[in-house]
């Protein structure tokens, strides 16, 4: 099935420099699925420093790879990506993620990992894994007494 010209002009945005890349390179960086639609999204170093809003409408996205870039924030719009299961925003200059991430309920998945500036989730939140992270973010930052928050493991 052809890409969708929707996903294809937000990709474009994203990464202006994927028109000169080979289409191997391509097809490592931006996975479509079987109606064309982008469902997974490698932007690992690239030195980005902000992401635009857009990526929000990418309605078929999975999987989100921002590792090793220069983000001080997301946008909110993130949290519109109800199919999303993983979220690496790891080794970036995150300060706080927004209170909209916590409605991703299909997450399975939150590397915040090395963002020596994250104070909203806390440490201790990030390190209960990503119910933990998310209960957080639903909630303002406020943890209910009665929530079961015990750490978990990560999958390997």
């Amino acid at each position: 099935m052809p890409h969708s010209p929707h996903d294809q002009a937000i990709v474009a945005r994203l990464l202006p420099q994927l028109t000169t890349w080979s289409k191997y390179r391509q097809r490592k960086r931006v996975k479509y699925n079987r109606q064309g639609r982008v469902s997974h999204l490698d932007l690992t170093r690239l030195g980005l420093t902000t992401l635009f809003p857009e990526v929000g409408q990418l309605s078929q996205l999975q999987w989100l790879d921002l590792r090793h870039n220069q983000l001080t924030s997301v946008p909110g719009e993130l949290g519109q990506l109800s199919l999303l299961q993983e979220l690496y925003l790891s080794y970036n200059q995150l300060t706080s993620v927004p209170g909209e991430l916590g409605q991703l309920s299909q997450l399975h998945y939150f590397d915040l990992a090395a963002n020596p500036n994250l104070h909203h989730p806390p440490l201790d939140v990030v390190h209960k894994g990503v119910e933990a992270i998310l209960t957080f973010l639903r909630t303002g930052g406020r943890i209910p007494p009665d929530a079961d928050l015990a750490e978990q493991e990560e999958p390997t």
